[in-house]
């Protein structure tokens, strides 16, 4: 039986690589003449995508020192070779970088990520992959601007450091980054479609889980709308309609306000430069999962993405993560959690690993069984 393991990372815990590996363990401690494995980690823009990315199209992997989501330092890789760079935002301003009593989305910065691109561009990428999911922020991408010299000042001409409790406090924009002309081609990958504001956009879905309160997210969203504003101000875009311009805190929104980036759905991108198709025509079962499957995997995460396209070709699709959907899933032919016991959140990503491969090896017998 032909099995393509093509799993998204568990957020916290395991790499999508790892993950492969778990699986494609347990299968073949049940049978390796029976089950023939295919390991194909996937992503969409969120955590791991600069180790697949990197692995996928034979770059070289480099470190930076760089500032964290609260501006302290931090070592963070990034794929290089042959003019072309990618880096991950999750690894530099990512909510995995912060513990429970650090997140706070008003004061964390994109600042970061944007110390990554431009050095890459000083480096000679002329064409940057970055991938935008996994932030910790809220602002706008006002942190990552200041790194790649947009200015922000208030009313009295101060100059203002990139993080959401500032963007309602930006009076003036001095634009002195030389990105535009550099002849750079930048892609950025997004994990989700929302827009910045309003009741599914940046604030209002994503920042309660980056720490804000229910009137912290009332005030980000006024402040995005400011910030909003002000775009449209100087620069006559209008991000409040951009197409997953509430990425990564609406870090996508800022970008496309300021640079000529070409924006892709992450999930698509990486599944068709890994010819996702071809796998899943040779494979008899195909499983995937990541962290949670719930209704943000239904907004074209990359497990999402991939279970759409098996079902198309009618291939049974298993899905493994650490919580399941409560509703029926009709793209999924069958979920499996694992968590065996009640456990909490710290408990479940300590045993990842052996929780991982306890289900994977309960799938393998089951599957044995039925064939």
């Amino acid at each position: 039986m032909n099995i393509l393991i093509a799993p998204n990372s568990m957020k916290g815990s395991l790499s999508a690589i790892q993950f492969a590996d778990i699986i494609e363990s347990a299968f073949k401690d049940v049978d390796p003449n029976y089950f023939v494995c295919k390991k194909m980690p996937i992503a969409d823009g969120g955590d791991g995508t600069c180790d697949i990315l990197t692995k996928l199209l034979n770059l070289n992997e480099y470190r930076i020192k760089v500032q964290d989501p609260l501006c302290r330092n931090i070592n963070v890789k990034y794929g290089f070779d042959n003019e072309v760079a990618v880096i991950e935002m999750a690894n530099v301003s990512g909510l995995k970088l912060l513990s429970e009593s650090e997140k706070n989305p008003m004061i964390a910065s994109s600042f970061g990520i944007g110390q990554v691109l431009a050095h890459v561009v000083k480096q000679g990428a002329k064409r940057v992959i970055l991938g935008v999911g996994g932030s910790a922020t809220v602002d706008g991408g006002m942190g990552l601007l200041d790194a790649l010299d947009v200015r922000f000042y208030d009313s009295n001409g101060k100059r203002l450091k990139g993080n959401a409790g500032n963007l309602i406090k930006i009076a003036h924009i001095e634009d002195r980054s030389t990105l535009n002309n550099s002849n750079v081609e930048i892609i950025v990958l997004s994990d989700v479609e929302n827009s910045l504001l309003g009741e599914f956009g940046a604030a209002r879905v994503f920042s309660p889980q980056k720490g804000a309160t229910p009137s912290m997210v009332n005030q980000l969203e006024r402040n995005m709308e400011h910030f909003a504003e002000i775009i449209f101000q100087y620069k006559q875009i209008d991000v409040k309609l951009i197409r997953s311009g509430g990425a990564a805190g609406g870090v996508v929104s800022g970008l496309k306000g300021f640079f000529n980036v070409n924006v892709q759905d992450g999930a698509k991108y990486i599944l068709e430069l890994i010819n996702i198709n071809e796998h899943i025509s040779w494979s008899d079962v195909v499983i995937t999962g990541e962290g949670s499957i719930d209704s943000q995997t239904a907004m074209n995460k990359a497990p999402y993405v991939l279970a759409t396209l098996a079902h198309d070709s009618n291939k049974p699709v298993i899905g493994i993560s650490g919580s399941i959907p409560l509703n029926d899933n009709y793209i999924f032919d069958a979920f499996f959690s694992i968590v065996n016991k009640p456990m909490d959140l710290y408990e479940a990503i300590l045993h990842a690993e052996k929780l991982t491969y306890s289900t994977s090896k309960q799938i393998a017998k089951l599957l044995l069984k039925l064939s």
